[in-house]
């Protein structure tokens, strides 16, 4: 091979044809993709698919999907009629790469043709032991008034004056038949109250959802979901 020729190679090389010069290639930058999970919150009767990014679910009122793998920081949400129809416009979402989240749907979209998603980061730490069990509490009740939780008939330390999309810290009790309470902010009236078997080594997020002065299962209620 002429010296002419290797000079060219040379050059070649150094301007970005097979790598830099003197430099390894660079790999891609790749993220894993978040895990997501969401639930319907939203009061009404009607059925309805809800989407975030590309995957829609057929989501009954308090019920939750699996989690599944999404790309992106952003990802649109949506809620869908049974025959496909967008019923609200897109509302654009935050998530984090690499963490679990929960997508929590609010509003009333057959009435104000809107709804709120609330966005929360799950822990990614182990579950208690088996002596504990823990609790996160969200306010998801449309509306959006501030609520108190009370544990067996007293305040509970940490679950008072939870705004909406508000969430407490992880809260700790003894594995056991326990009385939740949800109440109106600042010593308002009792809006629910439900026993709950807590089970050890189990962590739960609490969603408090419904609305104020809605009938039967539609009205105030405290829904438990274990991750």
């Amino acid at each position: 091979m002429s010296i002419a020729v290797l000079l060219l190679a040379s050059a070649l090389a150094g301007q970005g044809f097979g790598g830099r010069a003197g430099y390894d290639p660079i790999p891609p930058t790749t993220q894993s993709p978040a895990q997501v999970r969401w639930i319907n919150a939203m009061p009404e009767e009607s059925a309805y698919f809800l989407y975030v990014g590309e995957f829609g679910r057929y989501l009954p009122y308090g019920q939750r999907t699996t989690y599944v793998e999404i790309e992106g920081k952003k990802v649109a949400a949506y809620v869908g009629s049974l025959q496909g129809e967008r019923i609200v416009n897109d509302v654009i979402v935050s998530i984090q790469p690499a963490y679990p989240h929960t997508i929590i749907f609010t509003g009333t979209p057959s009435a104000t043709g809107t709804f709120t998603p609330i966005v929360h980061r799950d822990s990614t730490y182990g579950p208690p032991g088996k002596s504990q069990a823990q609790f996160q509490i969200i306010n998801a009740l449309t509306g959006g008034p501030a609520v108190d939780i009370y544990l067996d008939g007293k305040p509970w330390a940490g679950a008072q004056d939870i705004a909406f999309g508000k969430s407490t810290k992880m809260l700790g009790i003894s594995p056991k038949v326990a009385e939740f309470e949800v109440r109106a902010a600042g010593g308002g009236a009792s809006l629910f109250k439900m026993q709950f078997a807590a089970q050890g080594a189990v962590r739960y997020t609490g969603v408090v959802m419904g609305s104020v002065g809605a009938l039967g299962n539609r009205g105030p209620r405290l829904f438990f979901y274990s991750f």
